[in-house]
């Protein structure tokens, strides 16, 4: 776990990109009004992807329901990490391709589990309606 200050947080965000606080903060378990803890995992991840030069590339895992529900997610600004089941899951999901719904209760419980693993709140129904539309515009897509 890193734990530090935002007041430090701000101070470094001048060497970052824009958008390094909100992505920090998005991700941070407040500790305090003044602190805030990140798991070693996001911390890289987030400190790799808003460093100034070559941004960290995603891996292209294809167009499918695992690129949708990418998407989604990051739409509220929850990221893959390269030690989170994430981009196997979403990769596994675009290979599936719409029979990904047979195997909703698997891809519900990776989110649920990096959810928990990251101190995120989670609902499983909340997972599945995300699972469903990921599919629905996948199928779109493919029109």
């Amino acid at each position: 776990m890193k734990r530090f200050s935002i007041a430090s947080l701000h101070a470094v965000a001048k060497d970052r990109k824009p958008g390094y606080v909100d992505a920090v903060l998005a991700q941070a378990k407040t500790v305090t009004e003044t602190h805030v803890e990140l798991d070693d995992a996001t911390f890289a991840y987030l400190r790799s992807r808003y460093t100034l030069g070559r941004p960290r590339p995603e891996p292209d895992i294809g167009p499918g329901p695992g690129t949708e529900l990418k998407k989604l997610l990051a739409s509220i600004g929850i990221h893959a990490t390269p030690t989170c089941k994430c981009n196997k899951m979403a990769k596994q999901m675009n290979e599936w391709g719409p029979e990904s719904l047979n195997h909703i209760e698997e891809i519900v419980d990776v989110m649920e589990e990096t959810a928990k693993a990251r101190g995120l709140p989670f609902v499983r129904l909340g997972g599945k309606a995300l699972v469903r539309l990921a599919c629905m515009r996948a199928r779109h897509n493919e029109l």
